[in-house]
C-alpha cells in the first residue's frame, strides 16, 4: 500500500510530465528535467520509474481504468459512450497530449484492449448488416471514432458530449 507521501511524489511527477509534454515530445524529455519540473529528487524518481515513458505508461493506464469504470457503471451502450467523452472533455488537454506522444495503434489497440470498451464496441456493431465483413467493420470503427474523437478534443470540444455520442453511433 502506498503513503500518501508516495502519492503525492507520484502526482507531483505525472503532473510534471503532462506539463512538459505541451513543450516537447516524451523521448526528448530527460529525468533530470522531470524531476526539476516535479520538485522531486531523482532518487525519488527512480524508486517509483526507470525512466519518463514509465511515468507516461501509468497515467495512460490511470485513464483506461478509469474509462472502465466509467463503462461498468453505465447500463448501454450509448450511455457508456457520452460518460467516456464526457471524461475525455474534462480531461482533454491530458489526452491530447497523451494521444501525440503515443504510437497511434498501440493506443487504439489499449483502449479497445479492455474488455468493457471491446464489448461496448461489439454491441454498437450487433445490428450491423456486414456480417461477414464484421472483423472488417470493427477495425475501421476502431480506427474512425478514434481519429473522430481525437479531431473532437483537438478541436475545443465545441460540440457535447452527446452530439458526439449521436455521431459516432450513426456510424455502422
Amino acid at each position: 500500500m502506498e503513503n500518501q507521501r508516495s502519492r503525492l511524489s507520484k502526482i507531483m511527477l505525472k503532473n510534471a510530465l503532462v506539463e512538459l509534454l505541451e513543450t516537447k515530445p516524451i523521448n526528448k524529455i530527460t529525468v533530470y528535467e522531470l524531476c526539476r519540473s516535479a520538485q522531486i529528487n531523482r532518487s525519488t524518481f527512480y524508486k517509483y520509474y526507470g525512466e519518463p515513458h514509465d511515468v507516461l505508461n501509468e497515467i495512460i493506464n490511470e485513464l483506461l481504468e478509469e474509462t472502465a469504470k466509467i463503462v461498468k457503471t453505465e447500463n448501454d451502450e450509448l450511455s457508456r459512450l457520452n460518460a467516456i467523452l464526457t471524461y475525455l472533455r474534462n480531461h482533454r488537454e491530458t489526452v491530447i497530449r497523451i494521444i501525440a506522444n503515443m504510437n497511434e495503434q498501440k493506443l487504439i489497440s489499449h483502449i479497445y484492449g479492455v474488455p468493457m470498451l471491446h464489448e461496448n464496441l461489439y454491441n454498437l456493431l450487433e445490428n450491423s448488416e456486414a456480417s461477414i465483413e464484421k472483423e472488417y467493420v470493427k477495425v475501421f470503427y476502431h480506427y474512425g471514432s478514434f481519429a473522430i474523437i481525437r479531431a473532437w478534443l483537438n478541436n475545443g470540444c465545441i460540440e457535447s458530449p452527446q452530439e458526439m455520442t449521436q455521431i459516432i453511433s450513426s456510424i455502422k
